[in-house]
């Protein structure tokens, strides 16, 4: 007895510690505001295809980072065999496939016996601290190959991803933008959310651009490595290959109108080793012309006249007062390590989000009253105690939830009804194997144990086997795969503890109680009684014996399976722009008819955008195909969606978009 209240309590007492972890999120904010705040702030967060949101995948571009490093190493080496008197001819410097982890660099010695120092040059210029060497040099007769390590390649890239990372929340923490999320997803890619934000274009400028700022001397005749770069207006300029200062030192930046002529300019300020850099180089260079170069674009030229002491400078171009501001806010946040390029994005505005809550709600509700009525239909007061176990269920799921902070999107409402349906079957096994026990005489709570024991094997069996499956989404899926495979997983286990324990402990209680007073040792051997009209209509009709026929089941199962198999081949699946890349906007248009859009898409370039009628009137469904497969214009299909969306804001000004979904070549 002692151990059987032993086991009631911890029930109990997981129960409780469930209900009090979902509780927060369903409390009135009276109640709220009469307890501590780090009660009523553990609640759950919803996704963004709830309350409305942008997201945004950025992929690095890990070719153009290798290529950069490849180029600093081989050009200290090339420097360093100079000095050392060591005579080669440089022959080749190759990119392999952009999915590769570098390029090479080739040159041939003049003599062969100097291949010794070239290993140790090599070694000594790319040694890192854990003493291996982050080149490779291979030799063959008198020619050098030069290649990146792969291990150095694989901590190079998780180095920069990781400041990218703090570069983009940086950035999106310098516009204001509430709570926005930035988080790293695969081994090259930069998840960002931003809640509440229906129009991300401004954003993926901002983080689109790299802001890579050297400052470079125009070349003269003592200049060894050259190279062109232009100016916004197509001017072509010569400069030095060698960076004369790096714009890491920009400890602040500001976008302000000149005192001069009232022109939009970019204000800077250099750190102390930037600014006696600065003031050094200046003065030993006057009269010579020193470009500042972001991104590839000379922005300005200036002619040196004087020294500039304090570490103090201005940026003119052809700006606007909002590109100078955005312009400062990229320098004051540091450049990007790498390029990112947009290869996924999804948008879903403020009303859809509160349509989906409402749906997915209205769903959960129906689906549970439903199931519970089931229950307490056919079961009676047996399926009342399941269906009471049921709402625990759900209620430690959330309680669960919220205490790992997790986030609640439509695939995880869709995750917590399959929750219900799973246990649901439990449930139902269990009070079948009851019921054959009661049939054969046993009394009640020899019947529920017998009947537990003998659906315990099938429960535990049915849902490890789900378990594995849920394994597997989480591992190899992402974002709201995930958070599906969580709520599941969640569930699964919920649902065996509340079937199996705790249903069991309402049970027993209830057939000890309603025996408690009497000394009839014959009344409490009485079996169940499940009296519902449906089972005895049920038990009245003759089943189908399946192992009678197995052969011609067999048979029929095969054949099912094999043209169930065929058809994956012929008519085939037809696979969403998750799978094949592209673009699916939903809008709502009112002043716009359907050939009215159409012939506004069409007249912009559009040709290839299909144009549906969806849902209600003038609310229309948009699918564009992926637009390049090479991934050398990765944010072609961003590009598109941008100008598409601006074709249909000049047509009709009342437009909204409700969703959109675009995903790159490379998802």
């Amino acid at each position: 007895m002692a151990r059987f209240s032993f086991r009631g309590f911890v029930y109990v007492l997981i129960v409780m510690l469930g209900l009090l972890s979902a509780a927060p999120n369903i409390l009135p904010q009276s109640i709220k505001q009469q307890l501590p705040t780090w009660y009523t702030t553990s609640t759950l967060s919803l996704g963004l295809d709830l309350q409305g949101g942008s997201h945004l995948l950025l992929a690095a571009d890990t070719n153009a980072l290798f290529e950069k490093q490849l180029n600093s190493f081989s050009s200290d080496l090339l420097s360093e065999l100079r000095s050392q008197n060591v005579r080669y001819t440089k022959t080749s410097h190759s990119l392999t496939h952009k999915d590769s982890r570098s390029g090479s660099v080739v040159f041939t010695l003049r003599n062969a016996d100097d291949a010794r120092k070239v290993n140790d040059i090599a070694y000594q210029i790319s040694a890192q601290p854990n003493g291996s060497s982050a080149l490779d040099v291979e030799i063959k007769q008198s020619t050098v190959t030069l290649t990146l390590n792969e291990l150095y390649t694989e901590q190079l890239v998780k180095d920069t991803l990781s400041r990218s990372v703090e570069v983009v929340r940086k950035r999106l923490n310098e516009t204001g933008l509430t709570e926005p999320s930035v988080t790293l997803q695969g081994k090259d890619a930069i998840l960002v959310q931003m809640p509440g934000m229906s129009d991300p274009t401004q954003v993926k400028k901002l983080l689109g651009t790299t802001a890579q700022m050297t400052f470079h001397w125009a070349a003269n005749s003592q200049s060894e490595q050259v190279m062109n770069k232009q100016d916004a207006a197509g001017n072509t300029y010569r400069l030095e290959q060698k960076v004369a200062l790096e714009g890491e030192h920009i400890t602040d930046a500001a976008g302000v109108l000149s005192s001069e002529n009232g022109q939009p300019v970019v204000t800077f300020r250099l750190d102390s080793a930037g600014a006696k850099q600065f003031a050094t180089m200046t003065r030993d260079n006057i009269g010579r012309v020193l470009a500042i170069v972001l991104d590839d674009k000379v922005v300005t030229a200036p002619v040196i006249n004087s020294v500039i002491p304090g570490g103090r400078g201005e940026i003119t171009g052809n700006f606007t007062l909002p590109e100078a501001g955005n312009t400062a806010l990229m320098l004051r946040t540091g450049a990007l390590p790498v390029p990112l390029t947009i290869i996924e994005e999804r948008t879903v505005g403020p009303d859809l989000g509160s349509d989906a809550i409402q749906t997915g709600v209205e769903s959960g509700v129906a689906g549970a009253l439903l199931v519970l009525a089931f229950m307490v239909a056919i079961y009676g007061r047996w399926g009342a105690i399941a269906s009471f176990a049921l709402c625990i269920n759900m209620a430690l799921v959330f309680g669960a939830l919220t205490l790992f902070g997790a986030t609640l999107t439509l695939p995880g409402i869709a995750g917590l009804i399959l929750t219900m349906g799973m246990a649901v079957d439990a449930n139902i096994l269990i009070n079948e194997r009851i019921r054959e026990e009661s049939k054969k005489g046993r009394p009640a709570a020899s019947a529920i144990e017998v009947g537990f024991d003998k659906a315990f094997a099938t429960i535990v069996d049915s849902n490890f086997t789900t378990l594995i499956a849920v394994s597997l989404l989480f591992m190899f899926g992402s974002g709201p795969i995930k958070g599906f495979a969580i709520t599941i997983a969640l569930g699964l286990v919920s649902s065996v503890f509340t079937a199996v324990a705790l249903t069991k402990m309402l049970m027993l209680r209830v057939v000890k109680s309603k025996h408690k007073n009497t000394q009839d040792r014959a009344q409490q051997r009485v079996p169940l009684r499940f009296s519902s009209p449906l089972l005895r209509l049920s038990d009245k009709l003759s089943g189908i014996n399946f192992l009678a026929k197995r052969k011609i089941a067999l048979a029929v199962s095969v054949v099912l399976t094999v043209l169930s198999i065929g058809l994956f081949a012929k008519p085939g699946l037809h696979y969403g722009v998750d799978f094949t890349g592209g673009t699916m906007i939903e809008l709502t248009a009112p002043t716009l008819t359907t050939d009215e859009l159409r012939n506004v898409i069409e007249s912009n370039g559009f040709d290839q955008i299909a144009i549906q009628e969806y849902g209600s009137e003038h609310h229309y469904l948009l699918r564009a195909p992926v637009l390049d497969s090479s991934g050398e214009l990765e944010n072609s299909n961003a590009k598109q969606t941008d100008a598409l969306k601006r074709a249909i804001s000049q047509a009709d000004s009342e437009v909204s978009f409700d969703k959109i979904d675009m995903v790159g070549p490379r998802c």
